[in-house]
């Protein structure tokens, strides 16, 4: 069952996110006064910034496969594609984002040096569709 999506990665079960943040933020300007409190002033929003954790277990049964090397090769494309994709969580479309950061830790390797275990940070920063 899916509950979300980043472009072409959905977020499953076995591949969701252990934590998802999403960050609003506005911009304002201070303005000093001679003899008086300072005045704040709205200049405009900030860009959102979503953050996701997610572990990535290999799994491999019948009918479903999780190789973390390749979802972490999917990810690093995006990556370099500097394309905004689509951001779903559930049926809640937050918008456009790119890959800004990806943080991986590799938690377990196997003797042929395949990894069995990571966990990886991605920060996304909200983008306009060109």
């Amino acid at each position: 069952m899916a509950f979300g999506s980043f472009g072409p990665v959905i977020f499953e079960l076995v591949k969701s996110p252990e934590s998802f943040s999403f960050e609003l933020e506005q911009s304002y300007a201070e303005h000093d006064i001679a003899g008086n409190k300072a005045l704040l002033e709205w200049t405009g929003e900030k860009l959102a910034t979503v953050t996701l954790r997610l572990k990535l277990q290999a799994i491999q049964t019948d009918t479903f496969e999780l190789d973390p090397e390749k979802e972490l090769s999917g990810l690093e494309e995006l990556y370099k594609q500097h394309e905004p994709q689509p951001l779903f969580y559930g049926k809640r479309k937050l918008g456009y984002f790119v890959i800004e950061k990806i943080r991986e830790v590799l938690h377990r390797v196997n003797k042929q040096g395949k990894i069995v275990y990571a966990e990886v940070e991605l920060t996304l920063k909200e983008a306009e569709k060109r």
